[in-house]
């Protein structure tokens, strides 16, 4: 686990999850930017301890190796040791790609979890009408192209489902236009550019624009639910 701020005097904690790449500068970036921006504790919990996927083939292998309901389980715990080691009051999920699924999953199956933030990733096997009992905010790229993952088609299907959940009040699943999966990374690690990342993967490069939107969505989500 690795932490980006000091350890004391919280009122709020995050705890930002990991792309399928692993513990990367990306991750700890966005890790850096929550922990500036919400003067809250960010843990960052390393799920493939301590491998890093270097390339897509390895990122994958890393990813299916990993059991996703161990991982959310390990979520848990760390919201529950900042409750009760830290004494913070208020304690949120922010994931981005698997870890946006893991997000999703790890805050509605920890009671010390109080809202989820989910940027292109929704988890598999997950009853969200049933689950989903805190407030959750769903970010996805119009132009996302992992059918079955983080698609258009998926985010409306989990829109549809939220709704129907008994937090449906505080739930909102929000669209970006022009942007595709991984729109909020504004680097292309681990290609060295995002013309080479477009050509591996089909992703649209960097938008400053539609991520900024989307970083002042979920600072007025966590400043209302935290």
């Amino acid at each position: 686990i690795q932490t980006t701020t000091r350890h004391y005097n919280f009122s709020r904690g995050l705890i930002c999850v990991q792309e399928w790449w692993g513990v990367n500068s990306g991750i700890l970036a966005h890790a850096e930017k929550l922990a500036k921006d919400f003067d809250a504790y960010v843990v960052v919990p390393d799920l493939y301890k301590g491998k890093i996927g270097v390339d897509k083939e390895e990122a994958s292998h890393l990813m299916g190796e990993m059991d996703f309901a161990r991982a959310a389980k390990e979520i848990g715990q760390v919201a529950t040791h900042m409750k009760e080691d830290k004494k913070i009051e208020k304690v949120g999920t922010i994931g981005f790609c698997m870890g946006g699924a893991l997000s999703l999953l790890g805050g509605c199956t920890s009671e010390d979890v109080d809202a989820c933030v989910v940027f292109y990733g929704i988890p598999s096997g997950l009853d969200v009408e049933a689950n989903v009992t805190k407030p959750v905010l769903a970010n996805f790229g119009e132009l996302d192209n992992l059918d079955g993952f983080s698609s258009k088609k998926d985010a409306l299907e989990l829109e549809e489902k939220l709704k129907k959940c008994s937090a449906a009040a505080t739930c909102e699943v929000i669209l970006y236009p022009g942007v595709g999966h991984a729109f909020m990374n504004a680097k292309p690690d681990p290609y060295e550019s995002f013309e080479a990342r477009e050509k591996s993967q089909g992703f649209v490069p960097y938008d400053e624009t539609q991520a900024n939107a989307a970083w002042k969505n979920v600072k007025i989500f966590f400043e209302k639910y935290l």
